[in-house]
Formats: C-alpha cells, structure tokens, sequence
C-alpha cells in the first residue's frame, strides 16, 4: 500500500535523526521509556503525580488527596479530587488524573465522556522498542522515539494547534464506535502494532491493529494519518 510505504519510509527518517548510525538499537533503559508512558497516560497517582516538591496548585490538591486514599478517608480524597476537577485551565492529564482517581474511588460520572487526550503507541520493527505520540485538548503534545530521544510541546505558540486538533478530531470521532476498556492499561505493544488510545473522563478507550491494517481500516485510518502529520511537525520543531 503506498501510503503505508511511505509512513514505513518516514518512520526510518526519524529514526536517523535520532541515531546518526542508522542501526537498530534498544533503548538504554526500557523501564525509564516506560514510565514516561504511564505519565502520559496520567492513570496512576503515585508519588510521581503527588509530588512533595511542588507547593503549588494541582499539586498540593493532589498530594492532599493521595494522603486521605493512603489513611482510607475516601469521602475527603472525593471532595478534593472533586475540587480539582472544577479549576479551571489546568493540563488536561491532571483532569485525567483526577478523573481516574475518582473512579478508583466508586465515583460515576453520568455525563458524556470527555476526550482529553490521544496517545498513539508504535511497535518498531527492529530494536524491541516503541515510539509514542501523544496529543492533549490543551494543545500540549509529547513525541518519544523509541531510541529515548523526545521532543515536548508544551504550546508556546498555537503554530501546531491544525496538526493536535486533527488528531482530537479524529479521536473524538471514533469514541462512539468502540466501548471503554474495562481492564487494567495494556502493556506497551509489540512489533508492527500500533494502538490508538483515547484518554477521557469515563476510561481508556482503544484499538490496535497491525500498521497496514489500521491504515486501511475506516475506523482507525483518518487518526493513524494524523498522528503521522503531528509527529513530522514535531520533528520539525525539535531540528
């Protein structure tokens, strides 16, 4: 298919600009790309989320309700997770955050799920790692290539809103036609699989499939094709 050719193609270009040797390699340290995965993602509030360091607001709401979790107070940790989902303009992971804690807690939200971010995963043929792309409602975006290189966009301009809008778009559009996963995260995905996860206040929302069947796929296609168009934007910004 040559559209797939031609992302197979871009894919390698990026790769080179991150190791100038051209070859395969493995990440030095799988675990730290990993845990940049679960940050991105913003389901797990551990102390890497409540931190100790940061005497500012979401963070100190955060550590409070971390606090009241650990002494099983939850009806405190719910009024202050609950706190933090009325400010307003925060990163959109902190909504997710406190949506997912909030969850945790027995809370149901009857309200139509809310589409705050999009995280695309990318299974590299050669190397054992894998690439992820992330976009967020507020404009934010986060490239990580599988050799541990990055580039993060944390919306100095709105230069790059056309390529993160695209990609919410296209998530929101698919929102409807596959249910919320019920499960724990899956584990990052393997060689040739890309996934597509939509991140909104109900859950995790996601669809994987082989890279050339996704691009034909009438679902997954329109978003596949846009997280290709932010990434390149991306990698424009980082050279």
């Amino acid at each position: 298919m040559k559209i797939f050719s031609q992302f197979q193609a871009f894919l390698s270009s990026v790769l080179l600009l991150f190791d100038s040797s051209g070859k395969a390699q493995k990440p030095e340290n799988l675990s730290a790309l990993n845990n940049l995965r679960d940050l991105l993602f913003a389901d797990n509030l551990t102390e890497k989320w409540a931190s100790t360091d940061n005497k500012y607001e979401p963070w100190t709401s955060f550590l409070r309700a971390k606090s009241f979790m650990d002494a099983n107070q939850n009806e405190e940790a719910i009024r202050v997770l609950n706190e933090i989902m009325a400010m307003d303009d925060l990163e959109s992971r902190h909504y997710l955050q406190a949506s997912h804690a909030l969850r945790q807690l027995g809370v149901k939200d009857d309200n139509q799920p809310v589409l705050y971010g999009v995280v695309v995963e990318v299974g590299m043929t050669k190397g054992g790692g894998y690439d992820l792309l992330a976009a967020y409602t507020d404009h934010s975006a986060r490239y990580y290539n599988y050799s541990g290189s990055g580039i993060i966009w944390e919306y100095p301009d709105d230069s790059l809103n056309k390529e993160i809008e695209a990609v919410l778009q296209h998530g929101r559009a698919i929102l409807p036609k596959i249910g919320l996963w019920e499960n724990p995260r899956p584990a990052p995905v393997k060689k040739d699989i890309i996934r597509l996860n939509m991140l909104t206040s109900h859950g995790l929302t996601f669809g994987e499939a082989l890279m050339d069947v996704m691009y034909a796929d009438p679902v997954g296609s329109g978003l596949t094709k846009a997280s290709v168009a932010l990434m390149m934007a991306l990698v424009k910004k980082g050279g």
